[in-house]
């Protein structure tokens, strides 16, 4: 069984190709305006394959992106031949236990990458590593499952598939509610199926999300030396039961 984004990283991009990434990124630079002040760096915490990064970069930010997946931050480095290398940097490294020489303006942890901080522990020593990476009066901006909304509407499976140049993909994720804990364990079965009937190969994976609940999360910030500012619904809104998706912004204290 492979490790979360191992097998899969070199079919990330084509998976999620629909999600409007220049949009999500608009709404938090603009959001980061309101409530930073004129930003020029930012740290981003699980960066995959950088498709949020280069365009924070494109955004006038000099950006640095983590990432635990080695396989992930490779794809995210390929990408400076074609996107250019200025202003950009990536680094394999856990959100958990990261360091940094540099005192960034800003951070973001986006498309639920928190939501793999599964423990407390996990939780408060990423928090703890991002205050620490960022200056006094600096902005942290994170989305997050919502869990009231998690826990009326469930997670469904489902199955993905993807016509590729010479390949067939085929996805199908099977959530589980973990027991005892707020989070899903979201097994996924991955084919990748040579056209014309040639070769299969088969890979799994197994990722745990949390969902989490606003006053958790207002703890997790005051206790880790941040000051919550906002907290609304993902691109904009009161943050309602109904959503699924959150973000919240803190700025160092």
């Amino acid at each position: 069984m492979s490790k979360n984004f191992g097998d899969s990283a070199r079919f990330y991009d084509l998976i999620y190709k629909d999600k409007d990434y220049a949009a999500e990124t608009r709404f938090v630079c603009d959001r980061m305006n309101r409530f930073a002040t004129d930003p020029k760096t930012l740290l981003e915490v699980g960066c995959g394959t950088g498709n949020y990064a280069y365009r924070f970069r494109d955004a006038g930010l000099k950006v640095h992106g983590i990432d635990a997946s080695s396989e992930m931050i490779s794809i995210a480095v390929d990408k400076k031949s074609s996107l250019g290398g200025e202003n950009i940097t990536f680094e394999v490294s856990n959100a958990e236990e990261f360091s940094t020489s540099n005192s960034w303006d800003s951070a973001v942890s986006l498309f639920f990458m928190l939501g793999y901080q599964v423990s407390d522990e996990d939780l408060h020593k990423t928090f703890n590593s991002i205050r620490t990476a960022i200056r006094p009066g600096g902005l942290f901006a994170f989305d997050f499952w919502n869990g009231p909304s998690v826990l009326e509407k469930g997670c469904s499976p489902k199955k993905i598939e993807i016509e590729m140049q010479n390949h067939f993909l085929v996805r199908e994720s099977i959530p589980e509610k973990c027991s005892g804990q707020n989070c899903f364990r979201i097994q996924q079965f991955f084919q990748v199926e040579e056209k014309d009937g040639g070769k299969k190969q088969y890979f799994e994976e197994v990722h745990k999300v949390r969902y989490f609940f606003r006053d958790e999360l207002q703890e997790v910030i005051q206790s880790n030396g941040f000051e919550l500012l906002e907290m609304e619904a993902f691109m904009g809104g009161d943050l309602e039961a109904t959503d699924w998706a959150g973000i919240a912004f803190a700025r160092a204290r």
